[in-house]
């Protein structure tokens, strides 16, 4: 007499679980690990922790460029992020001092960041590591000093890191390939992609302002999560904000456990931050929860490695995420997800040269 069939009750969960994890380039990741690690460890040898988080910092902006080029050279996306991060971040730092000016240019800026994603990811991706130098630096203002400081270590941070990760491709050539695909299919609605522009001005200028306003010490957070929240449409605002409150929530959750239960053991919080880092650079076309946590655990330890209490750390980090997606999700609701059609033709020619007259 046969038996009855077995069934297989975890096959669909394993499925969804791989679904959830792939694609997941893990020998990939690991290229932008080392520098991360080596400048985090300088700094804990030479006692200089906050500058080497800085540097840091740097470095693992920098190290997720690894999965993405705009296709004229294969590392042309990190190196002009880097540029771009030195001189956000030398001008954020001056600018910053300036309360109206700050919000003003992270505001225009996050324009121009919301456009380019509806006409090239991969310069998007770019651009995008600009804004957010700008608004780290301008949180952290200072004189010429504290602009040229920041710039330097933004400089050896990104520096190594594109070094490292040349030199390890070349003595593994297999892994050498960027990742994260090619460009969209850039947007031609001129009412979309200025209704979408303007939505992006309007939530990091208002995020920005409430979150100085109620004195959150990781405010500028509270912009970058608008701005990465934000989709031209509804529908995909409302499941991206939702990825980016849960990623940031499981990340706040892990970081803050792991660092207290680490506080006296420095090298298992660096090992910690090691693997979060990897996670991240390997998880960039995997499930966007997965990548959002991964990112939010690495910083938390980082800041954490630099002696902040890793509980509050976590706390106005979420707080800031938080009091930024329900910002964009208010907007995308009330700003119409199609401006009249003369604003949306003058908002799609900017940039363009002039038409030639006669």
């Amino acid at each position: 007499m046969n038996e009855p069939a077995q069934t297989d009750t975890a096959g669909p969960a394993r499925v969804r679980l791989f679904a959830f994890v792939r694609p997941f380039h893990g020998h990939e990741g690991l290229l932008a690990v080392p520098a991360l690690v080596g400048l985090v460890l300088a700094g804990m040898i030479w006692d200089e922790r906050v500058h080497a988080m800085v540097a840091a910092g740097a470095a693992f902006s920098v190290g997720l460029g690894t999965a993405h080029t705009m296709g004229r050279w294969r590392w042309d996306s990190m190196v002009a992020a880097l540029a771009g991060m030195i001189l956000a971040g030398f001008a954020g730092t001056l600018i910053g001092l300036v309360g109206w000016a700050y919000v003003a240019f992270a505001s225009g800026f996050a324009g121009l960041t919301a456009w380019l994603a509806l006409r090239d990811t991969q310069v998007w991706w770019t651009v995008l590591q600009f804004e957010v130098g700008f608004l780290v630096a301008g949180h952290f203002a200072g004189g010429v000093g504290a602009a040229l400081d920041r710039a330097g270590l933004i400089l050896l941070g990104g520096a190594l890191q594109i070094a490292c990760v040349v030199a390890f491709t070349r003595i593994f050539p297999a892994v050498r390939e960027a990742y994260a695909g090619g460009s969209a299919e850039p947007e031609t609605d001129s009412r979309l992609i200025a209704a979408h522009v303007a939505r992006a001005v309007v939530c990091v200028g208002a995020s920005l302002l409430t979150a100085q306003a109620l004195g959150l010490a990781y405010a500028y957070w509270a912009p970058l999560a608008a701005l990465l929240v934000l989709k031209p449409r509804l529908h995909e605002t409302r499941a991206r904000g939702v990825q980016r409150l849960g990623g940031t929530l499981c990340g706040c959750l892990l970081a803050t456990l792991f660092a207290m239960a680490c506080h006296d053991a420095p090298l298992a919080l660096v090992a910690g931050m090691a693997v979060s880092a990897w996670c991240a650079f390997s998880a960039q076309k995997a499930h966007y929860v997965l990548l959002t946590t991964a990112i939010t655990v690495t910083v938390v330890l980082m800041v954490s490695l630099a002696g902040t209490d890793p509980a509050a750390n976590a706390e106005h980090r979420l707080l800031a995420t938080l009091l930024g997606g329900v910002i964009a999700l208010v907007v995308a609701a009330l700003v119409p997800h199609k401006l009249p059609r003369a604003a949306a033709i003058r908002m799609d020619r900017i940039g363009r040269p002039p038409a030639p007259r006669g």
